[in-house]
């Protein structure tokens, strides 16, 4: 089905298996994670700071009448920031984890499209080559073998650009037998048998 891979902080393996459940995985292999390296710096973390100071004042004036003096006190307040640097370390593991699924084979045919010597050999685009039989599976007991070159699904030419249409196609005929058209050592034959759903 696919598999996740990433360096990172130490994680739990509980965060993979809830992945695989979240994809539908029927199976899940988590490899113990690799200790790769400490990674260290500093984060800089900026907060207001304000400072407030106190003052005071004489002041004296002299005139005809004497002298006087005058007396002031009071606050000023200055607002800012102050940034202070938070050092880190975190310990980094490569993660490796795996999700496996159960195929669900119709047919048992494993196709892939056909080599541009294949086509040649055919004298058509038409087919799909069968690089394995799944054993148990209907094709297998229809004794469809690797190596084989599917050319017709019910007399219908099998175009594999993707193998949507003929997908698209068995899954309407489950249940009900199907014809594939075969060709093997130069020559076409039959082969019928049930996909299963």
């Amino acid at each position: 089905m696919g598999f996740s891979s990433f360096n990172g902080a130490r994680g739990s393996d509980s965060d993979a298996l809830a992945e695989g459940k979240r994809v539908g995985a029927d199976l899940i292999l988590v490899f113990d994670p690799k200790y790769t390296g400490t990674r260290s710096g500093a984060i800089p973390l900026t907060t207001p700071a304000t400072e407030t100071t106190q003052y005071s004042g004489t002041a004296t004036a002299y005139g005809s009448g004497g002298s006087v003096t005058a007396y002031e006190t009071g606050t000023a307040t200055t607002y800012g920031s102050r940034t202070t640097y938070v050092p880190f370390h975190v310990d980094r593991y490569d993660f490796l984890a795996v999700y496996l699924f159960k195929e669900h084979y119709h047919t048992g045919l494993l196709l892939s499209p056909l080599t541009d010597a294949q086509r040649q050999t055919l004298g058509s685009n038409a087919g799909g080559y069968v690089y394995g039989v799944v054993d148990g599976s209907p094709a297998f007991f229809a004794d469809v073998l690797a190596g084989d070159i599917v050319t017709a699904i019910d007399g219908l030419p099998m175009i594999m650009t993707n193998d949507s249409a003929a997908t698209t196609y068995l899954q309407t005929h489950y249940g009900r037998p199907v014809t594939f058209t075969i060709f093997r050592h130069g020559a076409y034959l039959t082969k019928t048998f049930v996909p299963l759903k």
